[in-house]
């Protein structure tokens, strides 16, 4: 007799562990303990927080839905799809969704999309793995083929905790190492970028010439910073932004020259004034946290 056929013999609360266990859920959810255990030894471990409520915010697509409508967009691509509940709410003329196992309508991984592509978009939004060198592949594949008025929107990428973002996951509600790819296109010549401040932090990154660009001073890869140094600089380094100021700078050429370093309890912001020449060199410290220079340039 098979396994499953065995579960008619079980009491209920066996058969729901059984099939908890079968479909997988039960199984990541004791991987996840693993893996937290595992990086509490011999990973990084910090107390640090952010203090987000993402309960109190828009959802992601009222964004999306703004970007869309605001800019006339008519084709839209989501990258990541599962059950739904952000493409259906989307309303665009053209809508394309690639999920490899559940939701959308392309039945593959964003990879072997973008491989095969042959269309261009006006509005992308990618909430797929939520692995640093996945994100990055995706948003570089996404520039490819995204229209020269476009935009790219990402999902995630503000974690509060360590375990939201812990690398690999650790708990239900996964954040992943998202912020560390907004990190990366902050400091490109040829792109705006910026977070949104609602639904878990959503980027937003707009192709045209980046008017706050981040340079970074350490001289490490992005992959190697830490979740302590994002907490301490996440104010400069992620560019947080309100829902209505995203909605303002959407209507304009480009971002308002203006760096958003909000006060977040214990942390200080100290600017160095610019002398004529120079470009302004910024240093933000945390309470206890390591915090790295950046510029603007």
């Amino acid at each position: 007799m098979a396994l499953g056929g065995l579960t008619g013999l079980l009491p209920r609360s066996l058969k729901t562990y059984y099939w908890r266990w079968h479909d997988g859920s039960l199984q990541n959810q004791l991987g996840w303990r693993l893996n937290a255990w595992k990086r509490s030894v011999f990973g990084e471990s910090s107390d640090a927080t952010l203090p987000y409520d993402w309960s109190t915010n828009p959802p992601r697509w009222s964004l999306i839905q703004d970007a869309i409508s605001r800019r006339g967009y008519v084709s839209y691509l989501e990258i990541g799809c599962y059950n739904d509940e952000c493409f259906n709410n989307v309303r665009c003329a053209h809508k394309v969704g690639v999920d490899p196992a559940v939701g959308g309508t392309v039945r593959k991984t964003s990879d072997e999309f973008f491989r095969d592509n042959k269309e261009m978009f006006d509005c992308i939004f990618i909430d797929g793995l939520h692995a640093y060198e996945q994100v990055s592949r995706d948003i570089y594949n996404a520039m490819a083929c995204l229209s020269d008025r476009g935009i790219i929107l990402l999902h995630d990428c503000m974690p509060c905790t360590i375990g939201e973002q812990a690398m690999p996951r650790e708990q239900v509600h996964w954040f992943g190492d998202v912020w560390k790819a907004i990190v990366e296109q902050r400091t490109r010549p040829d792109v705006d970028t910026a977070v949104c401040t609602v639904d878990r932090g959503v980027g937003v990154i707009l192709k045209r010439p980046n008017t706050q660009r981040l340079r970074l001073l350490s001289g490490r890869t992005f992959q190697n910073f830490t979740f302590k140094e994002y907490v301490a600089n996440h104010a400069q380094w992620m560019r947080p932004m309100e829902y209505e100021e995203i909605l303002r700078e959407l209507q304009m050429v480009s971002w308002s020259g203006k760096e958003q370093c909000r006060n977040l309890g214990p942390s200080k912001i100290r600017v160095q004034q610019p002398q004529l020449g120079q470009s302004a060199i910024a240093k933000m410290t945390l309470a206890g946290l390591p915090s790295l220079r950046w510029r603007i340039a």
